[in-house]
């Protein structure tokens, strides 16, 4: 995982990094075994509405569709607190990529905003295809990781 500027996630997802909206506690603080057993058990659906809180309905409806692999309304209600839902393990995989695709996008672009709309649009380095489709999957997760690496470092302009 890439260094990133901590404050800047923070400030734009109230206070927490998007990982962090998903899976409480402070980065570092928890192995990769308690990151499985918490996917395992599955993410509150209610967590990814908060960590998708802060983008504009359209992204969060695409975000959504994607993780939870149908199309849901726009202008869906977000799940009661009383009975909080939760993902199968699978969709909480890929809610958690999504979340670090997030934030390794915000560090190379400096603002969610930027970082959106570089994940909507399809990337000509990425063979046409569009970022945001392609985290869903173990694979276009590394490839999109790898070559959000690459801006960052200089590699791809």
């Amino acid at each position: 995982m890439l260094p990133t500027d901590v404050g800047v996630l923070r400030s734009e997802h109230g206070g927490r990094t998007p990982t962090r909206c998903l899976i409480p506690g402070e980065a570092g603080e928890q192995s990769r075994i308690v990151l499985y057993r918490h996917i395992r058990q599955g993410i509150n659906l209610k967590d990814v509405w908060g960590m998708l809180s802060v983008y504009d309905a359209s992204f969060r409806k695409q975000v959504m569709n994607c993780i939870l692999g149908v199309s849901i309304p726009i202008n869906q209600r977000r799940p009661s607190s009383k009975n909080p839902a939760r993902l199968s393990p699978q969709q909480s995989a890929v809610a958690y990529l999504y979340a670090q695709v997030f934030e390794q996008a915000i560090a190379v672009f400096g603002t969610r905003k930027l970082a959106a709309n570089w994940l909507l649009r399809p990337c000509p380095y990425l063979e046409g295809c569009v970022p945001l489709k392609m985290v869903d999957n173990v694979l276009g997760y590394q490839v999109v990781q790898d070559y959000l690496a690459g801006i960052r470092y200089g590699v791809y302009q």
